[in-house]
């Protein structure tokens, strides 16, 4: 196992009309918690999508622990250990109970530093 726990390379990705997406690269450790933030229209929404099965890259590649793979919907993301929680200022309280929700499908605690509940 690596120390990347996801990896993307240059993915791309478009629609009619638009390129969403054009050689992104991008590396997560394992244990690491991130945000995506950019412009609206700068591919974040569209990045998302691909790294959790709802979009296929029109090229590119998704890594999982060194391996490539290829996410056919998110319940298969799901079941490879990624999930994503959309922020705004409205789900700081909502975050407890998403994370109850994913515990509870996993059958397993996410505990993390500090966080023991």
């Amino acid at each position: 196992m690596t120390d990347e726990a996801l990896e993307v390379r240059g993915i791309c990705k478009g629609f009619p009309g638009v390129q969403a997406l054009q050689d992104v690269s991008l590396r997560l450790a394992n244990g690491s918690i991130h945000a995506l933030l950019g412009e609206n229209g700068a591919g974040k929404s569209t990045l998302i999508k691909i790294v959790t099965g709802v979009y296929r890259p029109d090229a590119g590649r998704l890594m999982i622990d060194g391996k490539t793979v290829s996410l056919s919907s998110p319940r298969d993301a799901i079941g490879r250990r990624i999930a994503v929680v959309f922020g705004s200022p409205g789900n700081v309280h909502q975050a407890s109970a998403a994370r109850k929700r994913v515990e509870e499908r996993r059958g397993c605690s996410l505990k993390r530093g500090r966080d023991k509940g």
